[in-house]
């Protein structure tokens, strides 16, 4: 599970985090990817880097949520999906894609903008799933997703 969002209390590591209860038994785990430096050509890279490589590599399947920042991905996942290109962590691997803004049309470029780049690593995404935060509520830290979302969400982790 990957959240676009660098923020520890963001509302998609929240949404990561209720779609991970509703794997039931199955495990799901996280990367931090604000603790990636970084991409640039040329820079080696350091444990950080090897981890989540590892840890993209080890996994079934990916999930990805993120907000749109200036209509795009923010810069973080983008650079962390860089540190992707040369080494094929995401060939074949199955991946739902993600954008949890606000309310609609926000999301729209910045799945496009996510679509393209997975789509560059030769990511297999099933689903792509344009979610808002109008259509959800918050309870303390934890996100209460609405009916018609919890459907789709399911619906979209029975495809991978």
């Amino acid at each position: 599970m990957i959240s676009g969002s660098a923020r520890p209390d963001s509302t998609n590591r929240s949404l990561l985090h209720t779609i991970a209860e509703m794997l039931d038994d199955l495990p799901a785990n996280f990367f931090d990817i604000s603790t990636l430096p970084l991409f640039y050509d040329g820079r080696p890279a350091d444990e950080v880097v090897d981890a989540w490589r590892a840890a993209v590599s080890s996994s079934t399947a990916v999930v990805i949520s993120t907000p749109a920042y200036l209509h795009n991905m923010p810069a973080s996942l983008k650079s962390a999906l860089e540190w992707l290109a040369a080494t094929g962590e995401l060939a074949a691997k199955p991946v739902i894609a993600i954008t949890l803004t606000p309310a609609p049309p926000r999301g729209d470029k910045a799945m496009q903008s996510l679509a393209w780049s997975l789509a560059a690593l030769d990511a297999r995404v099933v689903v792509t799933l344009d979610l808002y935060v109008a259509d959800m509520s918050v309870d303390g830290s934890r996100l209460m997703i609405d009916h018609d979302s919890r459907v789709l969400i399911d619906a979209a982790l029975r495809l991978l």
